[in-house]
């Protein structure tokens, strides 16, 4: 947990968010129950869930202090363009966090830690990242999109 921290720059006062933000639910469902009540470990789609929106809400108010002249046109296109599959897979890439998932023997055999697979949309060397590894890893997403502006 701490190589994500510093890795990020950002120190998570919740610990279990690191651990919930990179297992996928093939994971969790594998380990099975955790505790006596039968709950599973936590995946992460509902961060998902969240993170999209929080992101786009970061990524609008830096377009718009940071350009205060730009039309909402231009605002709508940058952001779209900045918190798109590509730019979040770009970032996702750049942070290693393929290295750091926790997947499913099912996920782990169709290469799912592979987040530059070199054949996706657009032929080959195109980088292609499955949505669900670009959705939600918040801070560390975050801490990559600041560093791009």
């Amino acid at each position: 947990m701490l190589v994500i921290e510093q890795m990020t720059s950002y120190v998570f006062k919740d610990k279990s968010l690191i651990l919930e933000a990179l297992t996928h639910s093939s994971y969790s469902n594998e380990k099975g129950p955790i505790d006596a009540e039968g709950h599973l470990l936590a995946d992460y789609e509902r961060l998902e869930f969240l993170g999209d929106a929080v992101i786009g809400l970061i990524v609008a108010e830096m377009l718009m202090f940071r350009f205060r002249d730009a039309s909402e046109g231009k605002l709508s296109r940058w952001r779209s363009s900045l918190v798109s599959r590509k730019a979040l897979s770009d970032i996702a890439i750049d942070l290693k966090l393929g290295d750091h998932l926790l997947l499913g023997r099912g996920e782990l055999r169709t290469g799912g830690k592979a987040l530059d697979f070199g054949r996706g949309p657009g032929g080959p060397g195109r980088r292609f990242v499955p949505r669900r590894w670009v959705g939600c890893r918040f801070p560390l997403l975050v801490s990559g999109l600041h560093a791009s502006f």
